[in-house]
């Protein structure tokens, strides 16, 4: 309260120089005196600090007590956060070096996922491999069967409530689209409390593990093939950009499967990006292929309509 008011006073009395020296001399002691009664009574539990937390009174007579003290409550309050150890991406600000080594990590996801340790060899060690250590093959993520490489939910029962975050939100754009905003949102609070840095390589690999179960949109355009610049500008401007979670049951996927006998393709029973594209682009092709005339027709004469029937 004294630092305040001397702040006020001071702030108030610039032109005086004399005054000024004074009070400063004055607010110096009082800074240093609330520096002795903090910092060197911090662990001393002598009664000078009292620690509370939930309405409990804790005892911390050690530094090493209080950062125990501290996990617990870190535990407590962000219960669903992962343990995912790595300085490169725990931070709220990241270095250019580190998003450089994100964008490298997604091109070679796109080129090499078949790859064991994505091709990267036992003699190179760039920041983006030690990521890739870390998130995608301790934890289980980056598997590969016969072959054929692929994402899948973490092993780490430490992400469970992370994965199913994502997985919820997804379900909830069945609907009706949401911005990307809303999940970097919903990951930087409780009880997840992510860094930004971490955020910035989790949405995209988490997309990239559920690409067939969606359609993305960038101001309302759709975007048929994600690629590693589109991730990228994802990171930087989620706002940009919208999801929708394919809704294809019943009548609905009655009507797809007879689109899809129609051009002679096989039905099927849980449609993916990739079906849907492989389903609309004859239709495309046979638009873009028609004459001027016939794509800017909107109606008809009556002895036309006759004559096609």
């Amino acid at each position: 309260m004294k630092y305040k008011k001397l702040k006020k006073v001071i702030d108030s009395n610039r032109d005086d120089k004399v005054a000024i020296k004074e009070l400063d001399s004055i607010l110096g002691h009082h800074i240093n005196l609330l520096n002795h009664y903090v910092l060197d009574n911090l662990y001393a539990d002598n009664g000078n600090i009292v620690w509370y937390f939930q309405g409990n009174k804790l005892r911390i007579p050690n530094r090493q007590k209080f950062n125990q003290q501290l996990s617990k409550i870190c535990e407590t309050v962000y219960p669903s956060t992962p343990v995912y150890r790595n300085e490169l991406v725990n931070k709220t600000k990241i270095s250019g070096q580190v998003a450089m080594a994100r964008k490298r990590l997604l091109e070679k996801i796109f080129s090499e996922l078949h790859e064991p340790n994505l091709g990267f060899t036992t003699m190179e060690f760039p920041p983006e491999k030690s990521i890739y250590l870390t998130l995608l093959r301790e934890t289980g993520m980056h598997k590969i069967t016969e072959g054929v490489g692929i994402l899948k939910q973490p092993n780490d029962s430490s992400f469970n409530d992370l994965w199913n975050a994502g997985v919820k939100f997804l379900e909830s754009t069945r609907n009706k689209e949401r911005s990307l905003s809303e999940l970097v949102n919903l990951l930087s609070i409780k009880p997840f409390k992510l860094k930004q840095g971490f955020i910035d390589y989790w949405i995209p690999i988490f997309l990239l593990s559920k690409s067939d179960e969606y359609a993305l949109f960038e101001d309302n355009t759709y975007i048929p093939e994600l690629n590693s610049d589109v991730l990228d500008l994802l990171n930087k401007r989620p706002g940009m950009f919208s999801i929708k979670a394919f809704d294809v049951v019943g009548i609905k996927l009655e009507l797809f499967n007879r689109y899809r006998v129609f051009l002679n393709q096989a039905e099927n029973h849980k449609p993916t990006n990739k079906l849907f594209i492989q389903t609309i682009k004859p239709f495309l092709v046979f638009f873009r292929d028609l004459p001027e005339y016939a794509k800017n027709t909107n109606r008809l004469e009556k002895k036309q309509l006759l004559y096609v029937k």
